[in-house]
């Protein structure tokens, strides 16, 4: 633990290993307001992790949550275990794979002294190399990207926005069922009154899964997890019908993607280069969702979608440049590479 001030923001993670989050603890350790920061990390076991002492430098305070392997692999039990052992009034819930500059802390800490529950930062491309990846980001944070407008915003994304934390203690032991799929949990809290700020001035860096195998199987899990969180308490007759529809969802899905790109400046450049991976990725995303629908909750997707959550690295290609290059840079169609 460091003499800084009082801690401020709490950065939860779950990792099996140390070397997983290595470069986001850098990106931490490197914020401007390193000292009011602490780091959540939740592992199977803290023999498991083996997180060196160097990675508790610089930081207010490093903490290990033990969460026991059949429990970790569920990932959405980590995070919920992550909220309850953090000790800032404000949480991030981060992920491996996604890395902040350093003013990204400070920026956070400053937009939740307004009204909001939740604050979400401006995206940016940490492999911009190729199709799949940006198809990727733009389904995830395509009305998110960097270098955005600031305002409020109808909602944020679950993964690496920042929430007061004594709103997600409201919901007790159900905040382990909302937060499956983060979507649930944001559509929750919206209904209960809570607002929600965008600040670009908080950027980070997310690596995208590009590898072809691990982005359809990515696309899909994601698909059927949302679809059975969504319809867990719905009569057959609904889920049968939303699973009839589910042929449309690319379409709309779609129409919403180029929406958000283009609101945020990128869709005469970015969308023809990518729109067949784009078409895909939603494509497979539908077809999880119709068997989502049609037959309710996987826990083998829940579990294959914590892993590719959590061991990024396995299902990216090799990185050409560096997690600094930014979007403005390389989002024309003709600068991507084939997928």
């Amino acid at each position: 633990m460091s003499a800084g001030g009082d801690i401020s923001l709490t950065v939860v993670v779950a990792t099996d290993s140390f070397d997983a989050i290595e470069e986001l603890v850098a990106a931490l350790q490197a914020q401007s307001a390193r000292d009011r920061l602490e780091l959540v990390v939740v592992a199977p076991s803290v023999e498991r992790l083996a997180m060196p002492e160097r990675a508790r430098e610089s930081l207010a305070a490093v903490r290990v949550v033990e969460a026991g392997e059949a429990h970790f692999e569920l990932l959405y039990r980590a995070r919920a275990a992550g909220v309850r052992a953090a000790s800032a009034p404000v949480i991030v819930f981060a992920e491996t794979h996604c890395f902040p500059e350093p003013e990204w802390a400070e920026a956070l800490i400053e937009a939740h002294e307004g009204d909001w529950t939740g604050i979400c930062p401006a995206f940016l491309n940490a492999n911009p190399s190729g199709t799949i990846s940006w198809s990727n980001l733009v389904i995830d944070y395509g009305r998110w990207l960097a270098p955005g407008r600031e305002g409020p915003v109808s909602e944020v994304p679950g993964h690496n926005s920042s929430f007061k934390r004594a709103a997600l203690l409201e919901y007790g032991p159900r905040l382990d069922e909302l937060i499956v799929q983060d979507k649930m949990l944001i559509d929750d809290l919206a209904a209960n009154g809570h607002r929600f700020f965008f600040s670009p001035a908080a950027r980070s860096h997310h690596l995208n899964v590009d590898r072809p195998k691990s982005w359809l199987v990515e696309r899909f899990v994601i698909g059927r997890t949302f679809a059975a969180t969504r319809a867990v308490d719905w009569p057959w007759s609904r889920r049968l019908l939303y699973a009839a529809g589910s042929p449309l969802i690319p379409f709309v899905r779609l129409l919403r993607v180029r929406r958000d790109v283009h609101e945020a400046g990128y869709a005469d450049q970015l969308l023809p280069g990518i729109l067949p991976a784009l078409c895909a990725g939603l494509g497979a995303g539908a077809v999880g969702e119709l068997l989502g629908y049609a037959f309710g909750p996987s826990e083998r997707a829940v579990r294959r979608m914590s892993e590719i959550e959590v061991r990024r690295l396995e299902h990216v290609r090799p990185r050409s440049g560096d997690t600094t290059e930014k979007p403005q840079r390389v989002a024309s169609a003709g600068s991507l590479d084939a997928g």
